[in-house]
């Protein structure tokens, strides 16, 4: 069986910044292989589509450039922001507004969206929405342990927020905390 859509695969790897000796990124050992679904956004675009057609006991081995991976880097994504968003009850968030601060905010279609803090001033505030790794190709090494069948439990996803695993926030009765303004507002 090959890896296409509605399949689930058990997947080692290894993930590095950059090329082959680059920082590792993650890695996903036999001991606790990572089980991912295909078709549904489970991982980048780029490494499923690396992926399709492999079969258990297959390994593979590649680069991604930074469109790929996490995107170009973006000037646009720097943007100035008034000062005063960073209040609460009229009172401005100190522990927020720290130069470096990696800070959840909401985007135009209500998404949660990380952004970090590079400058503070008397009326502004300059974040970088870039992801992090934005500009960095990423090395992908690893191997295919098996392939199945997709059951129903593996389509049972919730929101798919918090790095790609479930938070949970659309569960009925969840207290989880997805940085959603409300539960299941992150579009589930």
């Amino acid at each position: 069986m090959v890896i296409s859509n509605d399949k689930v695969a058990s997947l080692i790897y290894t993930i590095r910044i950059g090329d082959s000796e680059g920082d590792i990124l993650e890695t996903i050992s036999k001991e606790t292989p990572k089980d991912i679904l295909f078709g549904y956004g489970r991982m980048l675009p780029g490494v499923e589509s690396k992926l399709m057609n492999l079969k258990a006991d297959d390994t593979f081995d590649f680069t991604l450039p930074p469109e790929e991976a996490f995107g170009s880097y973006m000037k646009e994504a720097i943007i100035d922001l008034p000062r005063a968003i960073f209040q609460e009850d009229g009172k401005e968030r100190e522990d927020l507004l720290q130069v470096g601060k990696e800070v959840q905010m909401v985007d135009n279609e209500g998404m949660p969206i990380q952004g970090i803090m590079l400058k503070i001033e008397e009326e502004t505030v300059t974040m970088d929405f870039n992801h992090p790794l934005a500009g960095n190709s990423i090395h992908v090494a690893g191997e295919i342990l098996s392939v199945r069948d997709a059951e129903d439990a593996d389509f049972n996803f919730g929101c798919g927020c918090s790095d790609g695993e479930n938070c949970g926030c659309s569960d009925e009765n969840s207290d989880a905390d997805c940085g959603c303004s409300e539960k299941g507002s992150c579009g589930c």
